[in-house]
Formats: C-alpha cells, structure tokens, sequence
C-alpha cells in the first residue's frame, strides 16, 4: 500500500524537498520514499503511481525525503488540522514553555541538546499555527492574558517575528535562529520579572545593572545549557542594542550588530508596549505603533520597520474598537486596506450585547473605525466566539498521560 504511515523522527535525518514529483515518469519506480512534513511516509521507495492524479495529489502535498545517517539541523514546521483551535493550541505552547523554562531553572535537563530541541519544537509549533491563522495569531497577540508576562512576552514576540519572517521568506535557518532568540532573550532576568513588572517606583541602582546585563547573562545561561547556534546565542546578546549606539550592554552601533536584531528589537518594543505595566501609563496600540515607527532609521532598520508596520497594519487583529454608527467589537481580520480590518461586532449602540458576533466591513462609512480602545478599556469577548471557530466535541478519553514532548 502506498499510504503506510511509517513515522520518521525529524531530529534524526536531514530532509530535502522532492521537487520533481510531476514530472517522474509513470511507468518508473519512485527512486525513494517520500514523507510529509510531519515524518510519516506517504509513498515507499519503488512504488509506481497509478495515473497523473495520483502524482499530481502527491504534488500537492509538498513532500519531502531524508537522507539516513545525517542529523537534522533545521526542522520544518509543523502543521496542524485546519478544525484546530489556534487559540487553545498557543495556550498549549505556553504551558509548555513555563515548563522548559522552570526545568532549565531547577537545571533538570536529559542531555545538551535537550534544550535547543524543545525551544526548536516549540518554535515549529508556532510557525504552524501562523500557516493555519495568521489573524488569530495575531489577535493573540493582543488579547491573551492566560500567562504572566515572562511567558506572554516571548511568545509575542516570536508571533510578530515569524509572520514578519514567512512575508520577508527568510531561510528556515534564519527562521528557527530569531525565534529560538525571541522565546528566550530574557531568560536572564525571569526571576526579578514579576517585581519589576508590578514596580511603580523608579528602578534602583542595583535593578538597573541587572537589566542592563540580562542579555549576556540569557546568552551564557544558554551555552551551558547546550545551545550552540551563533545566530541565536549573538541576537540573545543583541537584541537590546541600538543601530545609533544607544543601546545595551556593550553600546554597539552600525555595523557591529547583526541586522537580524531589528527584527527582534521591533517586536520586542512593541510587545512590551501593549502590555500594561504598573510604572508606566497604559498605551493604546496606535500610539505604539506611532512611537516604535519614529524610531526606526535611528535604532533598527527602517525597511524593516515598513513592513512590520504594513503586515500589522493601523487596526491589527485583537485590537478593541468602536465604528462610526456607535457599536463596538474586536478586530479580526485585516484586509488589502491597514486603515479598515474586518471587525466582529459584539456590543450594540445602546450598550448591550450581541447574543451573535456580527461582522463589519469598515471599508464602508457606516461602520468605519472611529475609535481604538486601550487594554484597560477592553470588553468581555471569547476569542473563539469571535473568530468563529467550531469547538469539536471529544469523546470520552482514559486519564491524559504527560505528552511524549517532556
């Protein structure tokens, strides 16, 4: 049989696109086996197709091969059912991310590689989840506020970068290396996090140096624990540097940092931004937008910072607002327009509810943004309810054992 799925362990085998699927011959057996990107064989070395369908199916599915005997380096990322609940599947990754980093805390680690591979799963993961919506994803971004700021701010952060990544078609190389920098960045400061988060007065002298050193302090605590990837450890020691010399902690400018740190120093600001924090007043996502923007060209790419702007555009997916005839709802998808979003509709003009979402096309002038609220000015909405998404009902199951991933 053709379809036998026999799983393949990704870590373990160097992966190559099959690139010449339609033009195989028929009648010639296939040179080898080829697999999806999950690691499960579709078709056995030998086979023959039966007909051009047959061949243009497979085609679809963008196969891949491996090679035995050669290790890994960049796995792919995966892919989830199109019925998958983006928003109960992040809440999954950051669970597990709380979990990676309270192991690498108390140091309970198997081997070296032990935590590049989670930290790469991890990373997978989400870029699969913005194959499968990136709008959710995005409104994620913005409403989510299951986990505390040292789990939700990294996974921000590596949402904002990999769908700036997959519009740039960076190499999957590059790819994995920013997010593994964006999920653990500031791993070096995790245990005064919550104090500073929660911190009305002013840093002390002591809280100062110990932000200005987190970066080096995140990258060294990496190294010991078995990350050797330049990219990833240099951005990790970067990511608070600024192109005009103003950053920290060793002052760099220009050219002595890597250009792949504007990235990550754009989502990182904007992230912090929009999350509230109790020393600074809250700030609504305009004028975050507005305030990273003004300073590119001075502290990160400004083409860069154009199109991180433009892929977001002026009213992202998350953002609460009111429309010109008075109701008021959630953004949840963005359209050819960054000025007019598709908005889901939850709150009539008199101030009650919708028992349904209604959605709203703000290109029209009656339901026109006309005003963006700020997080603290955020009404009660299920994200699921809002994006419409189905909840499948399970069967009744035997007790969850812990996942293969720990």
């Amino acid at each position: 049989m053709p379809m036998r799925k026999k799983k393949v362990r990704l870590y373990d085998y160097q992966a190559y696109p099959v690139k010449d699927v339609l033009s195989w011959p028929l009648d010639e057996p296939l040179p080898y086996s080829v697999f999806n990107h999950q690691g499960e064989r579709l078709y056995i070395k030998g086979y023959r197709f039966k007909d051009a369908q047959e061949r243009e199916a497979l085609a679809k599915m963008n196969p891949i091969r491996f090679e035995t005997g050669d290790r890994m380096q960049h796995p792919m990322p995966q892919s989830f059912d199109r019925q998958s609940n983006p928003f109960a599947e992040l809440d999954e990754l950051g669970h597990r991310l709380d979990f990676l980093f309270r192991l690498i805390e108390r140091k309970q680690v198997s081997d070296s590689e032990f935590v590049e591979k989670r930290f790469y799963e991890i990373a997978t993961a989400i870029q699969g989840l913005c194959r499968l919506d990136t709008d959710a994803l995005l409104g994620a971004v913005h409403l989510n506020e299951n986990f505390p700021y040292y789990i939700h701010h990294p996974l921000q952060i590596a949402i904002l970068c990999e769908i700036i990544m997959h519009r740039l078609n960076f190499s999957q190389a590059t790819r994995l290396s920013i997010l593994g920098a964006a999920l653990t960045s500031n791993m070096g400061m995790h245990h005064y996090q919550e104090l500073l988060e929660s911190q009305e007065s002013k840093l002390s002298v002591v809280q100062q140096k110990m932000v200005s050193q987190h970066p080096e302090v995140s990258a060294r605590l990496l190294e010991n624990m078995g990350v050797r990837c330049p990219l990833w450890l240099t951005l990790v020691r970067q990511h608070h540097e600024r192109l005009d010399g103003s950053g920290y902690p060793h002052g760099l400018k220009g050219s002595q940092i890597r250009g792949e740190t504007s990235l990550l120093a754009l989502a990182d600001i904007y992230s912090a931004m929009i999350i509230p924090k109790a020393y600074r007043p809250v700030t609504d996502h305009k004028r975050s937008l507005q305030s990273t923007f003004l300073e590119s060209g001075k502290s990160f790419d400004q083409r860069l910072a154009q199109v991180f702007f433009s892929e977001l555009g002026l009213y992202p997916p998350g953002i609460h607002v009111r429309l010109a005839n008075g109701e008021s709802g959630v953004v949840i998808k963005r359209t050819d327009d960054a000025k007019a979003p598709v908005v889901s509709v939850i709150k009539r003009v008199d101030g009650n509810y919708y028992s349904t979402p209604m959605r709203r096309d703000t290109r029209q002038p009656h339901y026109a943004i006309a005003y963006s609220y700020k997080s603290n000015e955020r009404m009660t909405a299920n994200p699921m309810i809002l994006w419409g998404i189905q909840v499948i009902p399970l069967p009744l199951m035997a007790p969850i054992q812990l996942p293969d991933f720990f």
